[in-house]
């Protein structure tokens, strides 16, 4: 992956990551708030590792 491709990736999971922090928990179930934890979690990791890879360069 190149840097420009890596940056646009980032920019991807970074606007859905702030689509699934803006969510409101309050009218979620269980099994919703479990999903959209995951989503987080797996896009925090993401991100991480888009800007590992990117500052390594």
């Amino acid at each position: 992956m190149n840097i420009i491709e890596a940056r646009k990736h980032l920019k991807k999971y970074q606007a859905e990551l702030n689509k699934y922090q803006s969510l409101s928990r309050e009218l979620m179930g269980y099994d919703d708030l479990i999903h959209t934890d995951k989503k987080i979690t797996y896009f925090k990791k993401c991100i991480a590792n888009i800007r590992e890879q990117i500052n390594a360069h």
